[in-house]
């Protein structure tokens, strides 16, 4: 098992379904903190993940890259997402969800992280364990 240590790498784990995740210490403040959001504040967050990653992953690449009709709308909704998220969670933290949404490609892997994943402290080592494995 290697050590994630990136949004990327997490959404990677989260997507291939992995039991036990290892996670640097650099990222497990972002992850634990999940917890600490209210239900309330999570479901509107989770609403604003799903949102800027649906207009993420639906952004054609050549309208991206040249800047074509579709660039601007899905732009404008994943920016507007991310405000909304950066309100509940901070600026750093939005970002890194999303990203882990991204490379999951999974606008919902974040919410499945919150709940199907519990920290754990082994010795100064960080992992996420999937609850009930």
């Amino acid at each position: 098992m290697s050590v994630v240590d990136s949004p990327e790498g997490l959404g990677k784990a989260i997507r291939s379904g992995s039991n036990e995740i290892e996670i640097s210490y650099n990222i497990k403040t972002t992850v634990v903190s999940l917890r600490a959001v209210g239900p309330v504040a999570w479901g509107v967050a989770a609403g604003a993940i799903v949102a800027a990653v649906i207009a993420i992953l639906s952004t054609p690449s050549a309208a991206a890259l040249t800047g074509g009709p579709g660039a601007v709308g899905t732009a404008g909704g994943a920016a507007a997402a991310l405000a909304v998220l950066s309100g509940i969670v901070g600026a750093a933290t939005a970002r890194f969800l999303v990203k882990v949404a991204v490379a999951a490609r999974d606008p919902k892997a974040v919410s499945r992280l919150r709940k199907d994943y519990e920290p754990v402290d082994r010795s100064g080592r960080y992992y996420l364990r999937r609850i009930g494995k």
